[in-house]
């Protein structure tokens, strides 16, 4: 019966949309491609301009498909933006995108597309579209990193100000010594008579 259902499926090269690297603090579109055609390549180009293609394998796709992107919430939230489906009979034509923030830098931020294909019969047959890409570090999120730390700031100042504090004392009791020693010497002075 699984079968049957899934007779009438394509299989065609899916492909990933995405930028040589993201950047950490700030939102970027990716897309997921099934199949190809001018339509689809025109919507690319204006969805996705300076994005280039990673191959994610050869899916299987129907007359109705859902996808999700997910990451990790500690790395990444994903917001989804546009869906095009210009697909006509076996002729499959479908980009799905979404809006990527990265929160943190990484050499491997790792994004999933969940494909669900619902069957008549009430099943749903997934697939999965693991992605990782790079995220980069910028300045802003480095300057905010540093400033939000209340932790390295405060041990910063500590430091800061023990250090002033012993300096300060190693030079009042230096000069105090120097003027004592200066005095004895004075006095001890005084009192030889060649």
């Amino acid at each position: 019966m699984l079968d049957q259902a899934t007779a009438e499926f394509l299989t065609r090269d899916a492909h990933w949309q995405v930028p040589s690297a993201l950047r950490a603090d700030r939102t970027a579109r990716i897309g997921l491609v099934i199949g190809s055609g001018s339509a689809l390549t025109a919507k690319i180009n204006s969805l996705l301009p300076s994005t280039g293609s990673i191959s994610a394998g050869r899916v299987q796709v129907g007359p109705k498909v859902r996808v999700t992107l997910r990451a990790d919430p500690a790395d990444a939230s994903v917001i989804p933006s546009e869906a095009v489906d210009a697909s006509t009979g076996s002729d499959v034509q479908m980009l799905w995108t979404w809006l990527v923030h990265p929160l943190h830098p990484t050499k491997a931020l790792l994004l999933t597309a969940h494909l669900e294909l619902p069957l008549n019969n009430g099943h749903v047959i997934k697939q999965e579209l693991p992605l990782t890409v790079r995220v980069a570090r910028t300045l802003p999120y480095t300057v905010r990193q540093i400033f939000s730390s209340w932790a390295t700031w405060s041990a910063v100042g500590g430091t800061v100000v023990s250090v002033a504090g012993w300096l300060h004392s190693r030079r009042r009791k230096g000069a105090k010594t120097g003027q004592h020693t200066t005095g004895k010497r004075a006095a001890t002075g005084d009192e030889e008579r060649p």
